[in-house]
């Protein structure tokens, strides 16, 4: 894997005001972890994944980010309790029309996202492909898009040993709890602004 250097320790881009888009999700392959597994170390974790295999200083997987003005390509890396992104934006993203170039053609793209601040992960779906995720914090959401559903799996095994606590939800999983929460809801057990 590669290692980054000089990347801001909260998440930052050099451009303010891109919300991040949700797309379709789908996927029913990480199951939750045991609660004998939740208390054990994050390097017990790692080994006892099976056909998954971690350099000691890194990992790295070329992805997408995704928002609601453009998409850009970089590349993920996972180091040390920290998710970082970093790409480029490209020249046409198709948002001001075809053709027309994108005002931050050129600017490079950066995030930083401490493992402990992210709540949940959403198996998701990015242009009918089941190879991308959503990373939620407390007030946001990062839509990343894989090139191969492995890598995105590895990307999410990784993050999820770092972090025992994060919540992985597939789509079976959000199908029941759209249920429960819906019957909740129904009942007057869960208001509108719960």
């Amino acid at each position: 894997g590669r290692l980054i250097k000089n990347l801001p320790v909260k998440a930052a881009s050099e451009e303010e005001g891109d919300a991040e888009d949700a797309g379709l999700r789908e996927s029913q392959d990480l199951q939750d972890l045991g609660e004998g597994e939740a208390a054990a170390s994050p390097e017990q974790r790692l080994q006892r994944s099976e056909s998954v295999s971690f350099d000691d200083a890194a990992f790295s997987a070329e992805c997408k980010l995704v928002t609601a003005k453009r998409v850009v390509p970089g590349a993920l890396h996972i180091h040390g309790g920290r998710v970082y992104f970093s790409g480029k934006v490209q020249e046409h993203s198709n948002l001001f029309g075809k053709g027309t170039p994108d005002p931050s053609f050129g600017k490079t793209k950066r995030l930083c996202i401490e493992v402990s601040e992210i709540r949940e992960i959403h198996f998701m779906r990015y242009m009918l492909e089941h190879s991308a995720c959503e990373i939620f914090l407390q007030h946001r959401g990062v839509f990343l898009a894989f090139q191969s559903r492995e890598e995105m799996k590895r990307a999410v095994k990784r993050i999820t040993v770092l972090g025992p606590s994060i919540l992985v939800v597939s789509r079976r999983k959000r199908l029941a709890l759209a249920e429960l929460y819906s019957s909740q809801w129904r009942k007057g057990d869960l208001s509108n602004f719960n």
